[in-house]
């Protein structure tokens, strides 16, 4: 009987970490076409907002999907270690892509991005009809702030709120993916 348990721990896993690398690597298709088409574009909260809305409904589908293969239950606490395997496997092959990126590909991309993030955020900002004093504080903080985000060590630390971040998103996405075998009574 342990030995079943083991096989479908093992087997959760497995399937989070093959549904992560997937994951990963349309998060770096899109950034790549992103990158290539208009930084602008990849500094944006639409960008942001797409890649937030892949992340999400790729959890809930190999959730469901990995639901199905074992049965077509699954309690919340498997489908939360599933789902959190999911995006910490994806957030870290993209930590390591961007990296590449960043510092190998284009070391210029940073002050690029940096810059295309800035003028996205003013422009929202006098849409919102935000006080121009509050636009110039928010602006000079975030030229002061921004480039360390885009060093290594300012990813490796974005990763790790990161993961804050996913568990919070599976935390929700797990009630939608599980299902509970019924009790006979």
């Amino acid at each position: 009987m342990e030995t079943v348990q083991e096989t479908r721990t093992e087997s959760i896993y497995a399937n989070a970490l093959k549904h992560g690398l997937i994951l990963g690597a349309i998060t770096i298709i899109l950034t790549i076409i992103a990158y290539a088409t208009s930084i602008s574009f990849m500094g944006s909260f639409k960008f942001i907002g797409c890649v937030f809305l892949i992340y999400i409904g790729y959890v809930i589908y190999a959730g469901i999907n990995y639901r199905n293969s074992t049965g077509r239950y699954i309690t919340y606490g498997k489908s939360f270690i599933h789902g959190f395997v999911i995006l910490a496997v994806a957030g870290l092959v993209n930590l390591i892509f961007g990296i590449v990126l960043y510092d190998v590909i284009d070391p210029e991309l940073s002050t690029k991005l940096t810059e295309a993030i800035i003028t996205n955020t003013e422009s929202t900002m006098r849409s919102f009809g935000a006080p121009e004093d509050r636009i110039d504080q928010t602006i000079e903080e975030m030229r002061r702030t921004m480039p360390e985000n885009f060093s290594v060590l300012g990813r490796i630390k974005n990763y790790l709120v990161g993961l804050i971040w996913y568990a919070i998103i599976v935390a929700l996405t797990s009630l939608i993916v599980r299902r509970n075998e019924p009790i006979e009574m």
